[in-house]
């Protein structure tokens, strides 16, 4: 389960709660409860580890990565308005907890509310700068706000990083946000590698298809790129019934393509 690696992550780094590890005989130690929840979670058992989260949230009002993981539980079970309010919290608590910040942008997104989702990963990536996760999650949150520079400059950030140096999905993404932007070349040369790194990614051939049919061009190379790219798309299709107007208006405009001028 992805939701895992956020309790993972939680482990990994240098965290307030583990200055709470030297407790004496009989007070709560936060950072035994802290990896008892994680535990639980890890095993699936979302229900303990939302009790042993608020157990510690109430004897340790202040632990901020608390209301983190009893964030996560809260996602894990669907109350996504609960979760990003306990995200808050650990903000609220200590506005340096990354985790806190990230995932309140995170789940912002999740609910479609894209300014306060680019609010907080915004805010997150000035604690955590190299995050390409954040860096890939406000990306997504800028492009709906019709912020498009700003998108495909992450975009681009993330294209540089060996992990994302051979995603097609990146580049063709940044080729949308080029083509949105009027910025042709760089549009077509990003559809382009995007196409390269994966030839039988429908969603890539149809963008460069569209892509290429918008310019209007009626030279040879560009007749044939038309054709071969619809017609690709929708070898690669076929069986997806629900793409059948689709299908019937590509048919049509190869049809007008292929007539001659």
């Amino acid at each position: 389960m992805q939701i895992l690696k956020y309790f993972n992550a939680l482990l990994i780094g240098s965290f307030s709660v583990l200055l709470y590890s030297g407790c004496s005989d009989g007070e709560l130690d936060p950072n035994v409860e802290l990896n008892k929840a994680v535990s639980q979670a890890e095993n699936g058992d979302w229900e303990s580890a939302t009790e042993t989260a608020k157990k510690l949230i109430d004897n340790v009002k202040d632990n901020s990565d608390a209301y983190v993981i009893y964030g996560l539980t809260c996602e894990s079970q669907g109350n996504l308005e609960d979760a990003i309010e306990s995200f808050k919290l650990a903000v609220e608590k200590d506005d340096t907890n990354f985790y806190g910040t990230y995932n309140a942008g995170r789940v912002y997104l999740k609910l479609k509310n894209y300014p306060e989702a680019v609010k907080f990963l915004q805010d997150a990536l000035t604690l955590k700068s190299d995050y390409d996760d954040c860096m890939l999650l406000l990306a997504q949150s800028l492009t709906p706000l019709m912020r498009h520079k700003e998108a495909v400059e992450y975009y681009e950030k993330l294209a540089k990083l060996p992990k994302y140096q051979k995603s097609s999905e990146i580049y063709n993404l940044i080729g949308v946000l080029y083509s949105r932007l009027g910025e042709d070349k760089k549009a077509f040369d990003n559809l382009k590698k995007s196409y390269s790194l994966n030839p039988n990614n429908p969603e890539v051939i149809f963008n460069l298809a569209i892509f290429v049919d918008n310019k209007r061009e009626n030279t040879n190379q560009y007749r044939k790129w038309k054709i071969q790219f619809l017609n690709k798309y929708l070898k690669l299709t076929k069986d997806n019934s629900s793409l059948k107007e689709r299908h019937e208006q590509i048919r049509q405009r190869i049809k007008k393509i292929m007539r001659p001028s």
